[in-house]
């Protein structure tokens, strides 16, 4: 059951981009907070625009009911959901933790989750320690280049650091990374990640 614990709120520890999103251990892209630039995106803005799908095949929306109406105090469950007369359910959004769904109320079929290998390395040092700066980046920059190439940089107390990763031509899900980060405390480091 979801109990909200300060020490790993993402948001409140400033680990997420504008976006309301951040990478995870997976090399996955995912939100802990509503998809500001996805809703920004959207053509429907609206209140009654779905945001998404859970894996349990609920929509989730914004930080209202469809109709527009606030959603009152309380209203929303564990899951930071509700009754829907259209979809039997629904979660939302909201800008008080949890900030998105935190379990799923209905049922998962586990064998047909989608999943991202995590990248494997020939400096096995390379990731070990993923831990985030505490109190957040500043200066988030993520830059991607004709030829594949994409760079992450930011600045954490005065100090510049990023992570660049170039496709290997011929080598269908390889990289040549090369990062300086906090958690690696400044060093520079190079290697090759594969799927």
């Amino acid at each position: 059951l979801y109990q909200y614990d300060p020490k790993v709120d993402t948001k409140a520890l400033g680990q997420l981009d504008n976006c309301g999103g951040h990478a995870g251990r997976g090399d996955d892209y995912h939100y802990h907070a509503a998809p500001t630039c996805m809703i920004a995106a959207m053509q429907n803005q609206g209140d009654d625009a779905i945001l998404g799908w859970g894996y349990d095949g609920y929509p989730l929306y914004g930080h209202n009911n469809p109709d527009g109406t606030v959603i009152e105090e309380g209203t929303l469950d564990l899951c930071h959901g509700q009754t829907d007369s259209e979809y039997g359910y629904r979660y939302h959004t909201s800008d008080q933790a949890p900030y998105v769904f935190q379990c799923l109320m209905g049922e998962v079929n586990t064998q047909i989750l989608p999943r991202v290998a995590p990248l494997s390395s020939d400096n096995p040092q390379m990731r070990a320690n993923l831990t985030p700066p505490q109190g957040g980046v500043s200066n988030l920059q993520h830059t991607i280049l004709a030829d594949g190439t994409r760079s992450m940089t930011y600045s954490h107390q005065g100090t510049q650091y990023y992570v660049n990763y170039t496709p290997i031509s011929g080598q269908e899900n390889c990289y040549r990374f090369e990062q300086k980060t906090v958690s690696n405390g400044g060093i520079v480091e190079t290697g090759t990640l594969c799927r």
